[in-house]
């Protein structure tokens, strides 16, 4: 593993010839005037000269043009930024640490590997071992829920898109999603894939999917994360709608 400040994260980056690095990463250079900044970029240059370390070449390369890439946002006790690409199953993880600043992240972690390493470095930066939610599965369709909402459904029993909503909309300890995408590099790119989760305090973490014009609400532990997570990576299944 590689770790890289901003500032060295940025002038490392530039080797790509991109005029932007990757979201959800969000960086500040550390020096607003600019001699400060022709100081550190010639300091950058000498420590860090583009080109001179050949696997770091490497690895930007194949972050900076993947076939899919992989997004985690969302925050538990602080805000998660990971992006991730793979190439021919090759994966790098570009995790960026979270610092005070509510906006702006700090110093950028990089792991490289086979691409099944994206899901576990994804789980254990999206709090590790957390616990199933306690509630049954849900599954309802998305326009009777809208129907539902719409008319102000208020019968005696509740229904199941009540439960649905209720946890959806209610406190939360964190939040999560995952998005991939998938052939970035054709003209034809998939639609981007998305696996949402909450974590309910004193309940558990629940997934959030739509599948086939449903909504569906599961129990959801580190080990079912992670393998939602894997699927989603390696089956490129067809968006659901």
């Amino acid at each position: 593993m590689r770790e890289f400040t901003p500032d060295e994260f940025l002038h490392v980056w530039s080797e790509t010839g991109l005029d932007r690095y990757p979201a959800p990463l969000v960086l500040r250079g550390s020096t607003p005037l600019q001699a400060d900044r022709d100081r550190l970029a010639a300091e950058l240059h000498t420590r860090l000269p583009l080109g001179g370390d050949p696997d770091l070449t490497r690895i930007l390369r194949a972050a900076a043009d993947p076939d899919s890439v992989v997004t985690l946002t969302g925050h538990t006790a602080r805000p998660m930024r990971v992006y991730a690409a793979v190439t021919a199953g090759f994966g790098v993880v570009l995790a960026q640490r979270s610092t005070a600043d509510p906006v702006y992240g700090g110093n950028v972690l990089v792991e490289t590997g086979p691409a099944g390493i994206i899901p576990k470095i994804f789980t254990t930066i999206a709090g590790g071992p957390v616990r199933a939610g306690r509630g049954a599965a849900l599954v309802e369709n998305v326009d009777r829920m809208r129907a539902e909402e719409e008319a102000g459904w208020a019968g005696i029993r509740e229904t199941t898109g009540q439960r649905m909503r209720r946890l959806i909309t209610g406190p939360r300890d964190g939040l999560g999603c995952v998005e991939v995408r998938h052939r970035v590099r054709s003209e034809h790119p998939h639609t981007t894939l998305q696996l949402h989760w909450i974590d309910v305090p004193g309940d558990g973490r629940y997934t959030l999917r739509a599948l086939h014009h449903e909504l569906h609400v599961t129990p959801c532990d580190e080990p079912t994360l992670r393998r939602e997570i894997a699927r989603l990576i390696h089956d490129e299944p067809e968006p659901d709608w």
